[in-house]
């Protein structure tokens, strides 16, 4: 089971569009299975992350998307899902602050990351 924070690459079905891609995940919530997708190309509202911030990442610079949280269960039961990277806490308290104000993600969301990423960094 991975802790919240943690960067995860595996393949997924919950992508909109298409039946099956490979995404890098964000796990937010260790308790509900729940994570964000990081995409290259970013949309307004969502985060920003940089490679000096998760190494592993293919592009100098991505984007968390804070437009859905989805769950991450098809994606641990996948075969070879990848740790990439564990986050430091000082960028996932930055991420708690976007994630407070953001004006996409629906208020249910919100309350999970809040609860998950709260739980690691003790809040």
């Amino acid at each position: 089971m991975y802790d919240a924070g943690t960067v995860i690459f595996a393949a997924t079905d919950d992508v909109l569009g298409q039946e099956r891609a490979i995404k890098y995940h964000l796990i937010v919530c260790k308790s509900t299975l729940r994570a964000l997708y990081i995409c290259g190309d970013g949309y307004p509202g969502d985060f920003e992350i940089l490679k000096t911030d998760c190494n592993g990442l293919e592009y100098e610079r991505s984007y968390i998307s804070l437009s859905r949280v989805v769950n991450a269960n098809n994606v641990l039961n996948n075969p070879k899902p990848k740790e990439i990277c564990v986050l430091e806490d000082e960028f996932l308290c930055r991420l708690l602050d976007a994630v407070t104000s953001s004006r996409t993600l629906p208020l249910r969301d919100k309350k999970n990351i809040e609860y998950g990423l709260g739980k690691k960094l003790q809040f």
